[in-house]
């Protein structure tokens, strides 16, 4: 039997109705049920097979709960039919009568000896029952051509009895299998091999998902494509001419094709696109059975399909109920001066003709909205219309009250449950499924952390907005983890993904795990909030993105995850610091362009920017470096959901920001008043060191960093040496990669660190009682201690040298984290303060900062003391001899790190009194009394207690102290006192009788 297969690409251009007959359909409305009926389905088993028969035109439905979920990924359901028969799987009953699937859910069948059944895999992504659709419409009088020793059948309008058989069983797909239904569909026929055919396709399914996707109507357009696409298929299969008539047609629409996704409403048909359109119109009818005849001609009849040249195709479109996007080409962001109001500006920019002001579309207060009307501008040269609306702009920037003016601008999203095994960057085994060779542990620790979240009490859920495509909550893995949220590419709360690059980024960040389902995310304890700015084709201006981050902020997310990129902008800049004076935490990917340079707003100094990489643990080479890289992540090859159910491998920053998003959540779970500054140190602190290489395969051969950013191999004219990093910082990898165990460690072990300085020998910190600390540099540990019991700890360290690099490991129970720090450079230590020194003393003592070494050296620079301060800064330290009097001395304090504080001079004080001096005779004829004593002391003569003369003695200690004459034994009392004011013993002396 041959298969003729619907393809996975779901074209679209159908140009309205005009070309149905070759756009791949999203999705279509079920035909009158023949039999079985939706709401009284046939079940069919997991495992399993079942016939049936059309007696005429119609469909039969059928019902399956998936089976295994732990065991298969996939369901295989095959369809066996002699005839052209059609099946459709849809994930539940709702979807199913809304007949809402992804094209790859579709195929059919023709006859042909010696081939297999069509066949849909079809993901056990949803919670079920399935409900599945088998259709007939009868037989095409111009497949029989293609029968084969059989009888011509009968013409078009004569029905043919089908008979089918349905069959089912599981089976388990890797993430990058193909799960697409096969063969090509008309338009990918046409298209096949010819130079642009795959920018035109491109452009076919964004008119597709982005337009026709978006109304009943379209949808509608979509179905009755999707009926007609098997019979134009063979038709095109086996003539060639058909097939190079249908892509030169294609070829002359592109330009309407293209305007239409700009959103260029007001494009004119030409006479050459009305004769593509009515040859592809008139293709599409001759090959279909009468009965999708009829509904093609019914929508031709409508739009007057032969009357076409000269008219709007937005006006064409709106005759069968479709409403194409505004242009969004010529719209400004004006943001206000303090204070001043809208009113005012609006009243004065009245004269500006040109100028539409719209209310609806203020982001904050004092920012609003402009839009250039291009109708003002008609009949004007490109250059002179140009000129005029830069003019325009410039006289808006010039009103008083307008702080700037600013273009909207395009941004982009830069890209035990049954697949965990292929989830390298949660565990990396070096050998996991369909990823090839890795690097063990080259991953986030996610075991490691998900043991240690088990034994976590009180942990809160955390709102985390995914700014981006929207999210597909259906999804088994994510029913149940996405709140309401907002749409502002179309103005409303339907946030479902019409791309995919959301659903991917909060698989990553949330994805249920263990329930059987998929993938597992790393969070679960986050709730996504989705808010749709990117439209199908991951595009949105700064409007859209402004005001998505602003409403994150307003509900109440606690972490913002921007996978998108574009130029750096006032207006985003300014969202952002709204968000972030929430205390918001902002994760943005670096960019995908492999360059120097961080995109924005990945840039911004409020976003905690995330480059990628691989599983090799090595830096991709497509991943965006620079000044201002926070770390980077897994990001290469990452299997995550689609909407289609599928996982997935992508790649890219926007895979690697949500790995950093998920684990910013977990740690505002434990302490929800973290600041982002917190969140951001954290991640640098206990981040891993990785490497980096130009191409993204190990073993490649590719240029240096020098080479790469410094004029080799056409890279950015830098020069790396010159470029200044924060400390800790890598130039391509930041401060290293994500390491989710170890930064949820250090929080839970509630590790804080004092400042190590090149001037100490100790670590000191507190954490948990009882954990375990190694203080290591490189691989060799230099310290260890034990946290006391109100948690403190003190590792003993050599000195090290001013910006070393130190690692700390802290174990208690399941947790362990590692960080890095730095040595500080300390201050020099202050002057001590010294006690008085005599030249009694023995020791010098007094007080310095605790640890330092104290120094005394004389005039003649020699050490005459030293030793070390106690732990309470005091000092005794013995001298080596007794110092003279009126000797100077010189005290410092010397740091570990040999740094010297002033010095403070003390000068020995005299503390030794003088001797007694020595008196000569006194006698009742005495006039004087004479004596030797110290050299320049004064002696003092006492008589009844009174003083009755002093002297000095001289320069050979002789002193003499005129009195009046005493009778005999009266009792003299005489004593020296030196320079410094000691006093000698006192002398007695009796006065003898002459």
């Amino acid at each position: 039997m041959k298969v003729i297969k619907l393809s996975k690409l779901t074209a679209l251009v159908l140009i309205f109705s005009l070309i149905v007959g070759f756009i791949m359909p999203q999705s279509y409305h079920a035909e009158t049920n023949l039999g079985a009926s939706i709401e009284k389905p046939i079940s069919l088993k997991a495992v399993g097979s079942i016939d049936g028969t059309f007696n005429e035109p119609g469909a039969q439905w059928y019902k399956i709960s998936p089976a295994d979920v732990n065991k298969f990924s996939h369901m295989h359901l095959a369809v066996d039919s002699d005839q052209m028969v059609y099946v459709t799987v849809y994930s539940s009953k709702e979807n199913a009568k809304k007949d809402i699937t992804y094209d790859q859910y579709r195929t059919s069948t023709y006859t042909e000896p010696d081939t297999s059944a069509a066949v849909v895999h079809f993901p056990y992504a949803w919670t079920g029952p399935y409900y599945i659709k088998v259709e007939y419409y009868g037989y095409d009088e111009d497949m029989e051509e293609m029968a084969m020793d059989e009888e011509v059948p009968p013409g078009e309008n004569e029905f043919i009895p089908a008979k089918y058989t349905l069959s089912t069983k599981g089976e388990k797909l890797k993430p990058n299998a193909d799960t697409s239904s096969g063969s090509d569909c008309p338009v990918e026929i046409g298209a096949k091999g010819q130079k642009g055919g795959a920018e035109l396709l491109k452009s076919i399914r964004q008119f597709r998902d982005g337009i026709l996707s978006k109304s009943e109507e379209g949808k509608k357009l979509s179905s009755l494509y999707y009926k007609s696409a098997p019979f134009l298929a063979v038709k095109l299969v086996v003539n060639k001419s058909a097939r190079e008539e249908v892509y030169k047609n294609l070829e002359v629409l592109k330009p309407l094709i293209t305007d239409l996704n700009k959103g260029n409403n007001s494009h004119v048909i030409s006479e050459k696109e009305e004769t593509a359109i009515n040859a592809l119109y008139d293709l599409s009818v001759g090959a279909v059975p009468a009965k999708l005849k009829a509904e093609m001609e019914s929508i031709a009849s409508k739009v007057n399909i032969k009357n076409l040249k000269g008219k709007e195709v937005a006006d064409v479109i709106a005759k069968i109920g479709i409403k194409l996007p505004t242009q969004t080409a010529n719209k400004y962001i004006v943001k206000l001066k303090s204070g001043k109001k809208l009113s005012s500006v609006k009243a004065k920019a009245r004269s500006l003709s040109a100028l539409s002001v719209k209310n609806n579309d203020s982001l904050f207060d004092d920012m609003f909205v402009v839009e250039l009307d291009e109708d003002h501008f008609s009949g004007m040269s490109a250059q002179s219309k140009n000129k005029a609306m830069k003019a325009t702009v410039s006289q808006i920037e010039k009103l008083p009250d307008v702080e700037y003016v600013e273009k909207v601008q395009t941004y982009k999203a830069l890209s035990t449950d049954i697949q965990s095994g292929n989830q390298w960057s949660l565990t990396n085994t070096g050998k996991n499924d369909n990823v090839g060779e890795g690097k063990v542990g080259a991953d986030i620790g996610n075991k490691k952390l998900q043991d240690l979240l088990k034994v976590q009490k009180g942990l809160k859920d955390t709102l985390v907005a995914v700014v981006d495509t929207g999210v597909d909550s259906t999804l088994a893995d994510l029913n149940g983890k996405v709140v309401k949220g907002k749409n502002y590419i179309e103005n409303n709360d339907n946030t479902m993904d019409d791309n995919g690059h959301g659903t991917h980024v909060s698989g990553i960040i949330a994805a249920k795990a263990n329930n059987g389902y998929s993938m597992e995310g790393i969070n679960q304890h986050a709730k996504i909030l989705p808010v749709k700015v990117l439209d199908a084709s991951g595009s949105g201006d700064t409007e859209q993105i402004a005001h998505g981050i602003k409403y994150a902020a307003d509900k109440g997310a606690k972490v913002i995850n921007l996978s998108l990129g574009g130029s750096y902008s006032r207006t985003l800049e300014y969202a952002l610091k709204y968000a972030a004076d929430k205390n918001v935490v902002i994760v943005a990917a670096s960019g995908n362009d492999g360059q120097y340079g961080i995109s924005y707003p990945g840039a911004s100094k409020y976003a905690i920017s995330v480059g990628a990489t691989n599983s090799w643990d090595i830096v991709a080479d497509y991943s965006n470096y620079g000044v201002g890289l926070d770390l980077v992540a897994p990001g290469s090859n990452i299997p995550s959901l689609l909407p289609d159910g599928n996982v997935t491998y992508l790649s890219g920053t926007s895979m690697a920001a949500p790995h950093v998003t998920a684990v910013a959540g977990l740690l505002l779970s434990k302490n929800p008043k973290l600041k982002p500054n917190d969140v951001r140190t954290m991640l640098h602190e206990t981040s891993k060191h990785v490497e980096f290489v130009e191409t993204d395969n190990k073993g490649s051969e590719g240029g240096s960093l020098i080479d790469l950013i410094g004029g080799g191999g056409g890279g950015i004219d830098i020069d790396p040496d010159e470029v200044t990093l924060p400390q800790g910082a890598e130039l391509v990898s930041g401060y290293g990669r994500l390491n989710a165990y170890s930064i949820f460690s250090k929080l839970d072990l509630n590790v804080k660190l004092n400042a190590i300085y090149d001037n100490q020998n100790k670590v000191t910190g507190t954490t948990v009682k009882g954990a375990k600390v190694e203080v290591k540099k490189g691989s060799k540990v230099i310290g260890k201690a034990t946290a006391a019991t109100n948690g403190t700890f003190s590792a003993k360290i050599p000195v090290q040298k001013n910006k070393q690099q130190l690692s700390i490991v802290v174990t208690s129970g399941k947790a362990q984290t590692t960080f890095k720090t730095f040595v500080k450079k300390g201050t020099a230590p202050k002057a001590p303060k010294v006690s008085t020194i005599s030249n009694k003393s023995t020791y010098v003592t007094g007080t310095a900062q605790a640890g330092v070494k104290v120094i005394v050296k004389n005039t003649s620079k020699k050490v005459v003391a030293q030793g070390t301060a106690d732990s309470k800064g005091k000092f005794k330290l013995k001298l080596t001899k007794k110092q003279k009097a009126g000797t100077k001395l010189s005290v410092t304090s010397q740091d570990l790190a040999k740094r010297v504080s002033k010095s403070v001079t003390v000068v020995v004080k005299d503390k030794i009194p003088p001797a007694a001096p020595k008196v000569n005779k006194v006698t009742t004829k005495s006039t004087k009394v004479t004596g030797k004593a110290e050299a320049g002391s004064t002696v003092t003569l006492k008589y009844k207690g009174k003083t009755i003369g002093t002297a000095k003695a001289s320069k050979k200690g002789n002193f003499t102290i005129k009195i009046k004459k005493k009778p005999a034994g009266a009792t003299l009392y005489v004593n020296a006192k030196d320079k410094a004011g000691n006093i000698s013993k006192t002398v007695k002396v009796k006065v003898k009788k002459a």
